[in-house]
């Protein structure tokens, strides 16, 4: 687990009167659970769902997938999902990751 300070400002200066956010990052380079992959399926969206698990159709098409042979090899990484707020990023995409950051609740 880290703690980690996002430096999202263009110009890296914090007013005097801003809160910096502080959040946990949990790395985690192993298998997701079921129980995680169904809150991540349940954030994104049944329409999205083959942007996580490759080739399901519908929530319950990738639980079958992640329980099935593929299993964790047809998930597509990386995923960074807020937990607290129900959000999910897919891919690298730097732009989608800063936007995650900037909405989290300042401290």
């Amino acid at each position: 687990m880290f703690k980690f300070v996002p430096n999202i400002s263009t110009n890296g200066s914090t007013g005097a009167g801003e809160k910096k956010q502080i959040f946990e990052l949990d790395v985690v380079e192993g298998p997701m659970t079921t129980t995680q992959l169904r809150s991540i399926l349940d954030y994104i969206g049944e329409n999205k769902v083959e942007d996580i698990v490759e080739g399901a159709r519908g929530i319950h098409d990738a639980m079958k997938i992640l329980e099935g042979t593929k299993g964790v090899d047809a998930v597509k990484r990386p995923i960074v999902v807020d937990w607290n707020n129900g959000r999910v990023v897919l891919g690298e995409k730097q732009s989608a990751l800063q936007e995650l950051i900037k909405s989290l609740p300042k401290s």
